[in-house]
């Protein structure tokens, strides 16, 4: 989360490179670097309203928002309206939170879905910790499995709130964002 909004910042900054800043650039690029976790919207209104389950399309985070081919026809609308310069800034920004997504702490990515409705993932953690294994693959049926194979059920807790790999990652990069837009913009 604190990598996708560094990015974001990151991307809105360098993608107007000798530009008059734009604010709005910078909200659009901020939005899209997040715009795949919208559902944890749901997941926790879901959860603290006790609805878990009872919606199935939105039920856990990584519904349909994590599907990358959900995002084709929005890239296809930026280009016929904004043109080519934001819809491929769009579709730069949702390809690296998806692969964000799949490398490391990420609960994996249904990259080929409709096709398959399995879920992937590079470097997975086990414990909170990333291991040696190169990739995890599984289908629905067998997520339960997987949660119990890789210990940490709770990422937040896991990778955001304890010394780690990720954190070392994600804490600099967004504490450089923000610096970074101060020094260059206000």
């Amino acid at each position: 989360m604190f990598l996708d909004i560094g990015v974001g910042i990151l991307a809105g900054i360098i993608f107007q490179y000798n530009a008059d800043f734009n604010w709005y650039f910078l909200l659009f690029t901020l939005t899209v670097a997040l715009l795949p976790d919208i559902d944890m919207l749901w997941y926790w209104y879901a959860k603290k309203h006790g609805k878990k389950g009872k919606q199935k399309v939105l039920d856990n985070h990584r519904s349909y928002t994590h599907y990358p081919i959900v995002y084709l026809p929005l890239a296809l609308i930026l280009y016929i309206y904004f043109g080519q310069n934001i819809a491929t800034v769009f579709v730069l920004l949702i390809l690296y939170h998806f692969t964000h997504d799949t490398l490391f702490i990420g609960w994996g990515v249904k990259w080929f879905w409709p096709i398959s409705d399995r879920s992937f993932k590079i470097f997975p953690d086990r414990n909170g910790k990333v291991t040696s294994r190169l990739m995890l693959s599984w289908l629905p049926s067998e997520e339960g499995n997987i949660k119990e194979w890789s210990g940490s059920s709770d990422w937040v807790k896991a990778f955001y709130m304890r010394p780690n790999i990720v954190a070392y990652i994600e804490y600099p990069v967004f504490l450089f964002a923000i610096y970074y837009l101060f020094v260059t913009v206000i």
